[in-house]
């Protein structure tokens, strides 16, 4: 049994330089290699993505109500998330109650251009801590929320509401040593990131694995990596940001199963390696 928990499917079509095909036969192939139960499919808002124009977004991005569509012919495959826009008003609010109704058991992927403790977002943490279901923040760069401190506020003020934290913002925090314009930071990791901190002070504070973020971060030290994962057994998630691409092995990470294979290199032992591979996401997914 393995659960990926942040995976997106494409439409066929698009010509973007930054977008892999990723359909949805795609993602049935890549599941099949690799032995994968389950994908959380994280859909898009009814919004404009800020590198693509109108006509390029509605071939690739796949919307909430599409995926609850998708979710219902492949029950046994596809968990779908919501994903609203703080701009829609009090509408986000309903849609997403509408959503979780309909089959939804996640919020995200959230990446607007907003800090993280943006006062525009609250209405929808609050939401989620009623309907019980978790947020999935991408963490990255200025502007996307880059701010942990301000997620630590989040994590304070929304105590029933749990957080799926990812990307470059938060995995850069890994080390103690976070050097200020680079992505994706290489060299051993020094004790004491915000990261690890985060994951042990807060109990509604959780990430996945996914993308180059995640994977970068946990291999530049495999001792570490080690004993980062074994501490956190109970808050780390697999998840490969299907269909993201390795742009160094012109591959995509999901297929090429690099998340997968490193985490079966560890030497996990046996009770964390099924933690993060499909328990945690059962528990905190609500997964029968």
């Amino acid at each position: 049994m393995i659960i990926d928990v942040h995976a997106h499917i494409a439409k066929s079509g698009t010509t973007h330089p930054e977008m892999v095909g990723g359909t949805l036969e795609d993602l049935f192939k890549y599941m099949q290699l690799r032995g994968i139960s389950r994908c959380v499919i994280l859909p898009t808002a009814e919004m404009v993505l800020p590198t693509m124009g109108d006509v390029e977004h509605k071939q690739y991005a796949y919307s909430t109500e599409e995926a609850i569509e998708i979710s219902r012919k492949y029950p046994e495959k596809i968990i779908p998330f919501a994903n609203v826009d703080w701009r829609w008003g009090p509408q986000a609010v309903k849609k997403l109650k509408k959503y979780v109704e309909m089959g939804c058991r996640g919020c995200g992927e959230l990446n607007h251009q907003l800090v993280v403790d943006d006062v525009r977002l609250m209405p929808i943490y609050r939401i989620c801590g009623e309907l019980r279901i978790p947020v999935l923040l991408h963490i990255g760069g200025y502007p996307f929320n880059p701010d942990l401190d301000g997620f630590m506020r989040v994590l304070i003020e929304f105590r029933n509401t749990n957080f799926i934290a990812h990307a470059p913002g938060w995995w850069t925090h890994i080390s103690a040593e976070v050097p200020p314009y680079e992505t994706y930071p290489w060299g051993l990791v020094k004790p004491g990131g915000k990261a690890d901190m985060i994951l042990q002070r807060f109990p509604n504070a959780y990430a996945d694995i996914s993308a180059s973020s995640g994977l970068t971060a946990l291999q530049r030290d495999f001792r570490f990596a080690h004993e980062f994962l074994e501490r956190n057994k109970d808050k780390l998630m697999y998840g490969t940001d299907f269909p993201c691409k390795d742009w160094i092995n012109k591959e995509r990470f999901g297929v090429d199963g690099l998340h997968l294979n490193f985490l079966k290199a560890l030497g996990l032992s046996q009770e964390t390696f099924e933690k993060v591979t499909y328990k945690n996401a059962e528990k905190l997914l609500k997964i029968e």
